[in-house]
């Protein structure tokens, strides 16, 4: 948890969780609309935005032969 002049937050994959209500000085980021994903199949990389799923993300890789090392969730 990373503690500042404008409260206390911390990240969690997509998820940026408040340790205190919102109204108390936290931000809470939405990425849900930062959602490119550019594939550089010569380079064999993504860049993929915050908000993206890695069910968006899976097949667009794969369409050049790449693979996607990601976790798991529940979301």
């Amino acid at each position: 948890m990373k503690t500042d002049l404008l409260g206390s937050w911390s990240l969690s994959g997509q998820v940026n969780t408040p340790r205190r209500s919102a109204t108390t000085g936290t931000i809470l980021l939405r990425t849900d609309a930062f959602t490119e994903v550019t594939i550089d199949a010569e380079l064999r990389t993504a860049r993929v935005g915050a908000g993206t799923r890695w069910a968006d993300v899976v097949p667009r890789v794969s369409e050049p032969g790449l693979a996607a090392l990601h976790g798991s969730t529940r979301m």
